[in-house]
């Protein structure tokens, strides 16, 4: 048997012993409280599936934390869920807060079927990309979020947190109800209810920006900010009449 062949048989074992893809839940969680919870279970592996498949971030994936049960009924005054958002991998709902702003909340997991033909679709090749999904650092956007601020580039501020299973959900509790996610505000101009994200008083895609820039626009650039969530625009940059010229920065979210 040559190594080739050993090597095929093993991966071929390997693969056929990966877990059906999961999510991380606390059903039974009670808003305001905490809940202990383990992002992606699926993602254990022992030696020979590492040495295969890699280690990556395995061992955060695992790991058991603590974390807070969002509380719909006061957290910004009060949530309600207004409708779905994110790329085809990552479960995201838009939310209306009572404090006139918008939030975005994003799951942590993601699942990789709907970038794949229906012919891959429940096939050992989905359970090979959800298995990569561990090449991810799941708690990314809250490691970023302070490097952004060290680095003086506007950001928003993610936090971990359990979607509660919720009668507020409506329509999109059986999906959410009890996820494992993000919840950050949603950046948006000035209204009369509020002051806007970061004081802008208008917030436009990057193209649009880089053309007013070329074209003289009186108003400076804000800190940049690249923003997934809500929807379009994809990019957006806050202009404000006093605002300090700065950069654009990518949001570390994922699709």
């Amino acid at each position: 048997m040559t190594y080739r062949t050993s090597y095929a048989i093993l991966l071929a074992m390997l693969l056929i012993a990966l877990p059906v893809a999961g999510r991380a839940q606390a059903k039974d969680a009670v808003p305001g409280q905490t809940v202990v919870v383990v992002a992606g279970k699926q993602y254990t592996a022992g030696g020979m599936h590492r040495f295969l498949l890699g280690d990556d971030y395995r061992d955060l994936w695992t790991l058991p934390i603590r974390v807070q049960v969002l509380d719909l009924r006061t957290y910004a005054g009060g949530l309600k869920p207004a409708f779905r958002v994110g790329g085809q991998e990552t479960k995201g709902l838009a939310m209306k807060g009572a404090d006139g702003r918008d939030y975005t909340f994003r799951g942590m997991d993601k699942d990789p079927r709907g970038i794949l033909p229906p012919d891959l679709q429940g096939t050992i090749a989905e359970r090979i990309v959800q298995d990569q999904i561990a090449a991810a650092q799941p708690a990314g956007p809250v490691v970023v979020a302070p490097l952004l601020e060290a680095a003086g580039v506007l950001h928003v501020t993610p936090r971990i947190v359990v979607m509660p299973d919720d009668p507020t959900l409506g329509e999109f509790r059986p999906v959410f109800a009890g996820l494992l996610g993000f919840i950050e505000e949603y950046p948006q101009p000035a209204t009369k209810d509020h002051a806007g994200f970061a004081g802008a008083v208008e917030i436009v895609n990057g193209t649009n920006m880089l053309k007013r820039l070329r074209a003289g626009v009186p108003a400076r650039a804000a800190h940049g900010h690249v923003h997934r969530g809500l929807g379009p625009p994809p990019q957006a940059m806050a202009l404000g009449a006093h605002s300090r010229p700065g950069v654009l920065a990518a949001d570390p979210g994922g699709p």
